[in-house]
Order: structure tokens, then sequence, then C-alpha cells
């Protein structure tokens, strides 16, 4: 028979985690009422900054294509590769956030 105290000290079992459970995406801003007028501009700042891009994103195209043959080859991730790519999303987001009004502060542009 199994006594009272040995059922109080089990504690849950917790789900074992997923293997990309370490580099989920979080992204919290902090709240601001306060804006500044000049964010009328934000949409000719976003176009003098849309051809790099554009331009940029082309390229990774490209990176994402010899990725995905690298791994279908060899089954693993070609390092260099996928740094080249999460740089590329992680810029695009961090303008994201500036063009939908989410942060007032636009990122840099060489970053």
């Amino acid at each position: 028979m199994v006594s009272k105290k040995s059922l109080s000290k089990s504690k849950p079992k917790k789900p074992a985690p997923r293997s990309g459970a370490k580099s989920q995406l979080k992204y919290e801003p902090d709240f601001s009422e306060k804006i500044s007028r000049l964010f009328i501009f934000r949409a000719l700042w976003i176009i003098a900054i849309a051809i790099p891009v554009c331009l940029w994103g082309i390229w990774i195209g490209v990176v994402t294509f010899l990725q995905f043959w690298h791994m279908l080859i060899l089954g693993r991730r070609h390092k260099a590769l996928w740094k080249m790519n999460l740089r590329f999303v992680r810029y695009v987001e961090r303008w994201n956030a500036y063009f939908h009004f989410i942060v007032d502060g636009h990122p840099n542009v060489l970053d």
C-alpha cells in the first residue's frame, strides 16, 4: 500500500522539451502611450530602406536554396548559411515592429 506521505512528495512530470524549444522567438516590447508626432515620416523611411532589403532578400533566397540542398544531401545545416538567414529574419522583424507602430525608435540601418 502506498502511503500518503510518498504521494504528496511526488512531483508531476513535466513534458519533455521539444528539440527547438530553446530557440523559440519571444518579442515583448514595452507599451508607451507617448509618441512623437514625427511618426508620419515612417512610410518615407521604410520606402528608403525597402530597396536594399529587397536586394538582400533576393540574396537570402539563394542562401536558403543552397541551405536546402545542403540539408538534403548531408542531413545537417550549414552554420554560416543558417546565420546569414537568421540575421536577415531578425533585421526584417525589427523593421516590421517599427513600421507597424509597435516600437517608437527605428532600428539601425547597418546592424
